[in-house]
Parts: C-alpha cells; structure tokens; sequence
C-alpha cells in the first residue's frame, strides 16, 4: 500500500459517513447545558500537532465507519425524495476517545457552534463540529465527532458558516450540552479563519 493511503482511507470514510449521518435527518435538543471545567488549561510553549477528525476516532471503530457507507446510496438522493420521510434523530454512535490525544496541545478545522449567549459577536463557550449545520439542521455527529472548546475570555466568533482553525490542549473530557454531548474538550488558545494548508 502507498505511503499515505492509510491516511486517506481513513479521512475518506469518515467524511463520507459524515455526510451520509448530516443528510439522514433533523437533529433534536439534548436537555441541559454544557458544564464549563473548573480550571482553564493554557497551551504549553511551541507549535501544536495538527489532527483531522478521523483522527479522534479509536481505530478499532474505523472498520464499522465503512460499513456505515451504504448510508450514502440513500444519503445521496434529492432532499425532496427523503426530507419529509426521514424521521427526526438524535445524537447516536460512539462515546470512545483515543487516549493518547489526553493532554496534547493540538491544532484542527472545524466549525464553531457557540453554546453561551454571544456578546458582539463574542463567546467562551462552543461546540467544534466536523460539517456546516451539525446539530442545528442536521443530527448531531457521534459525541466522539464533537468536542466542546472553551475560552478562558470570550473570543470572536465570526460566522457559523464559516470554517475555522482552533488550538489549544484536548482532554478525553465528556461534556454535555443541549445540542449535543462531546467526548473531548479543547481549551481554546488560538482560532483563526480556515485556510486550507495554514
């Protein structure tokens, strides 16, 4: 196998189980509210280790991922053949973290959903989902496909369409939200806008 297409392999199917999860159906609120840890984590000192989504998924749990892919035939027809059909879903899959991503000052994309009341346009508070729309128009991403990002001072947001870099140290540390629970936490100490390669 070439250098690389592990890696491949890997980021293919879980964007293309993703999308099949996002274009199945409306998500639904989770009662309570996300629970801010009690202390804030500052990055250490040095550059951070970029990760992709696949990336928190244990490996063992890759191989049902691409089982999941038949998902995409029915994922993939017109909004109108399915949309009215489809019933509501809530959060589902897995809560598994990798436990070698505990503590490490890391670097991913991803889009914020903010979770406390912004302020102009400022929050400390958010989820990081891997797609547009994630649990507002579409189901929630397994909790292991969410983690909430907190700032230890509300940042600018910007728009939720909008893709964005986030840094900062990831814990394997559950939290739930109305929206949606996340597996990991990111204490947030640096967001940009996304640029593919920056």
């Amino acid at each position: 196998m070439p250098p690389g297409s592990h890696t491949m392999l890997r980021c293919a199917a879980m964007a293309l189980a993703l999308l099949a999860l996002a274009l199945a159906g409306c998500g639904q609120p989770k009662p309570g509210h996300a629970r801010a840890p009690e202390r804030f984590v500052p990055a250490p000192p040095g550059e951070p280790e970029p990760i992709v989504w696949s990336d928190l998924i244990p490996d063992e749990e890759l191989a049902e991922l691409e089982r999941q892919m038949s998902l995409m035939q029915y994922a993939m027809q017109p909004a109108a053949d399915h949309e009215e059909s489809a019933p509501a879903a809530a959060q589902t899959g897995s809560s598994a973290v990798v436990s070698e991503l505990d503590g490490l000052h890391i670097r991913m994309p991803g889009y914020l959903l903010p979770l406390d009341a912004a302020t102009r346009g400022r929050a400390s508070e958010f989820l990081l989902v891997p797609f547009y729309g994630a649990c507002v128009h579409y189901p929630p991403p397994p909790p292991n496909q969410v983690v909430y990002v907190v700032a230890e001072e509300p940042v600018s947001i910007g728009e939720i369409w909008e893709a964005r870099w986030v840094e900062g140290v990831l814990e394997t540390r559950m939290v739930e939200s109305e929206l949606a629970d996340a597996a990991y936490t990111l204490y947030l100490s640096r967001s940009e806008l996304y640029r593919p390669g920056r």
